[in-house]
């Protein structure tokens, strides 16, 4: 079974969060969102993102995932979490 992970967040520690699921062999990277277009792309290209986003809502709704990894600053976590909770 493989692991469909969406990560909201391409700051300073997303790249530890990335370097570990890369590893992971039943993990696969379905999307990536950012409010920083720069930091999107590059974290999409550098971890073969397929999906990027610049909402985390619509993220979820387009993706679909298993798993959402937050790596965003805590002042945004519990908006995140409440859009995550929307769709169960």
């Amino acid at each position: 079974m493989v692991l469909k992970v969406a990560v909201a967040g391409t700051g300073y520690f997303s790249r530890f969060h990335f370097d570990a699921w890369s590893r992971l062999p039943e993990v696969r990277l379905a999307a990536v969102c950012s409010l920083d277009p720069a930091g999107l792309v590059d974290a999409a290209a550098r971890h073969l993102i397929p999906r990027q986003f610049a909402d985390v809502g619509a993220m979820l709704d387009a993706t679909t995932p298993d798993l959402l990894d937050i790596v965003t600053p805590p002042a945004a976590h519990l908006s995140i979490l409440k859009e995550a909770a929307r769709r169960g």
